[in-house]
This record gives structure tokens, sequence and C-alpha cells, in this order.
């Protein structure tokens, strides 16, 4: 069994004798059974978009947790510190998170357009979508 898997694994043209990472299909199968927790056959019998809509959720599930965790210790801190403190403490302020900051960046990075340059860059892309059509169909039909 063991050299079955250490033959898949190895990619036999390396001339250092270095074998690389498993396939993407073995890393799948490895977060699918050991992390979230499928059967082998149950992973076998899904399809690569099945198994990525339960990955996502499974990813989202943890990260949830992940970010519950934190928010939980940052007010127990703010808590504690609290009373000898004179100014006020907010836990934001004391232990600042990464997702804290990710939404404000993302709001201010909008460009704010006027109706007329909205319907501009619209009939823009109409445009380019008009040629990159035409372009496909006089290349299918000349070749």
């Amino acid at each position: 069994m063991s050299e079955a898997v250490s033959a898949s694994q190895d990619t036999g043209g390396d001339p250092d004798g270095e074998k690389k990472k498993p396939a993407g299909v073995l890393r799948l199968m490895g977060v699918a059974v050991g992390c979230i927790g499928l059967s082998l056959d149950d992973f076998c019998s899904l399809y690569y978009d099945e198994f990525e809509s339960i990955f996502e959720a499974w990813h989202d599930m943890t990260e949830t947790a992940d970010r519950g965790a934190w928010e939980r210790m940052r007010l127990l801190a703010a808590i504690t510190v609290s009373p000898h403190t004179k100014k006020t403490v907010t836990p934001k302020k004391l232990v600042p998170l990464p997702w804290d900051t990710l939404h404000i960046g993302n709001k201010e990075k909008k460009p704010v357009l006027s109706a007329k340059e909205s319907e501009k860059r619209f009939n823009d892309a109409l445009r380019r979508l008009g040629e990159s059509q035409e372009l496909s169909s006089s290349s299918s039909s000349g070749s």
C-alpha cells in the first residue's frame, strides 16, 4: 500500500530524486476526509462543483467560529483592562482585528459616477462587446 501511494506521488522525471507535492485530487481528498469529515465513499461520489460548495460552507463555518472566538477574547480583554484605565477602552481600539477595517477600505475605493459617466461607460462596454463578437465571428468564418 505505501509503495502504491509513494509511486502515485512520485513524478518520476526529477533528476534529484525529490518527490513533488501530491496531485490536486489527493489534496482535496485530504481536506474532505481529514478536515471536513466526509467518508472516502462520499468524497468519491461527489462532482467537483458539489465538493467546492461543501468546502466553501465548511470554510465559512470555521472562519465564523474563529472570528467569534477572537471577538470574545477582545471583549474579555477590554472588560479586564477597563477598571485600570482612566480613558474609556473599547474592544476595537484595544485589540484591532483584520476584519474590522476590511469593509471600510472597500467602500472608499469605489468611484462615484454621475449619470452621464455611467451611461458613457455602459455604451463603451457595449461597443467593445460588439467589436469582440464581430472579431470572433469573422475569425470563425475565415478559418
